[in-house]
């Protein structure tokens, strides 16, 4: 619908090099470029080793079988602290082993996070000793930890579909009784009666091939779906979609945990099982997808991206001696104080040449590097706003609707060249010769031949450039360049600017026109 096109978003992020864009003087940029490789180093480290840590923990409490904990237990690994901060648990991955914590005496740990200080026990041996984190990373710390913490929610929610095919795939191979042309088929009746109210009807061959199924096939599948929306927790009028699995409810996510453990389990089984050869050939002739997976979102070997926000920013500022003067500490702690915050930040980096002239951004304090690239993050004046390709559809689309066919029918596209930021056409208008409906009103806007435009849009139909044309203002005619005529008539000669009647050229152009041309066929 044009009417609710693209709008303009709230951040506008650019990418750049570190030390193009830094105004410290050169050794403090020296310095400052050291401690952030350092920073990026050890935590990039810490990160791969906290997805580690929290895979075992959830292999070793979930593996218990019948002796797995309550609901309760999962209560501060599945929920966020105050304003998003992330809670002890996922603190406690990144942490090394200190009771002490620099002389003072650490709160007692709950049940899970004991568990984690029980693997991270350096007589066993798990994990690889890290060096000391540098100084002043605590909230670097906390927003990785925080990141962490929204990957496996999303992990959980997102990839819940794909993981529902692949069980119920599973589960229908396991019965034998599905003919393996209905395995699809049952397959799609299987998940909507699932993820659907108890009451919903359905119409089609889904439903049909379940009707054909005898009446053992047919108990088998009506009790596998009481079972699996009891695991869900679903009552007769709740249904599964995407509202349903992201919302931020602790006990809901525990739900979808325990069943992501218990797909995982069967799908593994299903791949390692000895006596079911027959069934894995079917997945790969009947082209079905049953793929492993792992319980937690593994962190890639690399240098990762640290987000410095606010609060990192000023820790880091005061520890390499940048923010050390008294009344920066008071601008730092006025939230509202804008103005002060920035010029703070102009002492590290050319603010206004990361900018680029454009007057519509202010700084959102915020970026992430891994210590040679920056992504600087800025917050747009005009969010929520259409973009410019929107506005230009909706006009198009307001001027094809009150357009009279009949004129529509007197426009041909000669030429298009799609550029970045504007898309230039080439239109020939037909005259009305009097036997068509044709009013004439366009005349006004393509001229007595054709016009050649520019229009901004970055995503514009081929449709909708005759449309377009009409809705332009100001075209600089100086800008038109000739194009000497089609020498084949009925084709179109793509790459001319425009396109023009033989009685517009005189014989002192036949020998332009000859090099525009090739030989006649």
């Amino acid at each position: 619908d044009p009417e609710t096109g693209e709008t303009v978003p709230e951040y506008f992020t650019r990418k750049c090099t570190l030390s193009k864009y830094l105004s410290l003087p050169r050794n403090a940029r020296q310095g400052f470029r050291n401690y952030l490789e350092d920073v990026v180093g050890n935590l990039s480290k810490r990160r791969v080793r906290a997805s580690q840590i929290a895979t075992d923990f959830f292999l070793k409490v979930l593996g218990r079988g019948a002796q797995t904990p309550d609901d309760n237990f999962f209560k501060d690994v599945m929920i966020c602290g105050k304003t998003g901060a992330a809670t002890k648990w996922w603190n406690e991955l990144f942490t090394e082993e200190d009771p002490s914590r620099g002389g003072r005496r650490r709160a007692d740990p709950t049940a899970s996070v004991q568990v984690l200080l029980d693997l991270k026990t350096p007589q066993l041996g798990l994990y690889h000793a890290l060096p000391a984190a540098p100084v002043g990373v605590t909230p670097i710390i906390n927003q990785l930890a925080q990141g962490l913490n929204v990957n496996f929610r999303n992990h959980l929610t997102e990839n819940f579909e794909d993981r529902q095919m692949a069980r119920y795939t599973v589960f229908l191979l396991r019965t034998r009784v599905i003919p393996d042309t209905d395995v699809k088929k049952i397959l799609k009746y299987l998940v909507r009666r699932v993820n659907n109210k108890v009451g919903a009807v359905f119409d089609d061959a889904a439903t049909t091939a379940f009707e054909a199924l005898n009446a053992e096939a047919k108990q088998e599948l009506v009790s596998f779906v009481d079972e699996e929306r009891l695991a869900l927790k679903l009552a007769a009028d709740d249904f599964v979609s995407g509202v349903w699995l992201r919302r931020k409810d602790w006990r809901r996510v525990v739900t979808l945990l325990r069943w992501t453990w218990r797909a995982l389990v069967e799908i593994e089984s299903f791949w390692e099982e000895a006596d079911i050869e027959d069934l894995r050939r079917k997945v790969k002739t009947l082209h079905l997808r049953i793929q492993p997976f792992s319980i937690f979102p593994q962190c890639a070997i690399r240098r990762a991206h640290m987000p410095i926000d606010k609060t990192a920013f000023w820790s880091i500022g005061r520890h390499l001696q940048i923010l050390n003067r008294a009344e920066d500490h008071a601008i730092y702690r006025d939230a509202d104080e804008e103005r002060g915050a920035r010029k703070l930040w102009a002492r590290v980096f050319k603010l206004k040449k990361l900018r680029r002239g454009r007057r519509n951004l202010d700084v959102a304090f915020y970026f992430t590097t891994d210590g040679v690239s920056l992504c600087f993050s800025y917050k747009r004046r005009d969010k929520g706003e259409l973009t410019r390709a929107a506005k230009n559809q909706i006009a198009a689309q307001k001027l094809v609707d009150g357009a009279d066919p009949a004129e529509l029918a007197r426009l041909r596209m000669l030429g298009l060249d799609p550029g970045r930021g504007n898309v230039y056409a080439s239109v020939e208008f037909f005259p009305d010769d009097g036997d068509g409906d044709g009013d004439g009103d366009l005349d006004s806007a393509f001229g007595d031949d054709e016009e050649t435009g520019a229009f901004s849009g970055n995503r514009l139909d081929a449709r909708d450039v005759l449309a377009y044309s009409n809705t332009l203002e100001g075209f600089d005619d100086d800008a038109q360049r000739r194009s000497p005529p089609n020498p084949w008539p009925g084709e179109v000669q793509w790459g001319a600017p425009g396109a023009h009647s033989e009685s517009e050229w005189s014989d002192a152009d036949s020998e332009e026109l000859r090099r525009w041309a090739p030989e006649p066929r």
